[in-house]
């Protein structure tokens, strides 16, 4: 679903004021809201609420100091085994705990999802399903790789 236009024309006004702020002439003005305004109406809502609120939705705290969505968690779960993502968490949460500083980790979900391949594990090969929404033979888990669709 698109955004509205009212909402995209509020985002470009944004990015065009600064874009001002850095003093350049009227016609740069004009072509860089021109093109805001364009990609923005390109844009999903859950894009765009990502890129404004800069959150994958409610973190949960797993350890001391990783963070984690339900659904990145439940997803990691459902692929690599609740056993295998303890030891993983437990893992990252050791190295951000011991580690001066603000760690350079910034997705929790991505780094364990490389640690665990890096170890050699592989998401569990359950057959492929169809999914509901696209029809394509897509749905892992329950999960449509094609088109994003969660059961």
């Amino acid at each position: 679903m698109s955004i509205g236009s009212k909402q995209a024309e509020r985002i470009a006004t944004r990015i065009t004021e600064m874009v001002a702020a850095l003093e350049y002439d009227d016609v740069i003005l004009d072509v860089v809201r021109s093109v805001a305004l364009g990609l923005v109406l390109a844009l999903t809502d859950d894009v765009v609420a990502g890129m404004v609120a800069g959150s994958r939705g409610p973190l949960k705290t797993f350890g001391q100091d990783v963070k984690l969505t339900e659904d990145e968690y439940q997803k990691l779960c459902s692929q690599y085994g609740e056993v295998a993502v303890y030891k993983r968490i437990m893992d990252l949460d050791g190295y951000i705990g011991n580690r001066v500083g603000k760690t350079h980790y910034k997705n929790h979900y991505k780094t364990l999802v490389n640690w665990l391949r890096r170890d050699g594990l592989k998401p569990r090969a359950d057959e492929a399903k169809v999914c509901p929404e696209c029809g394509e033979k897509a749905m892992y888990a329950g999960y449509c790789r094609h088109c994003g669709y969660q059961l």
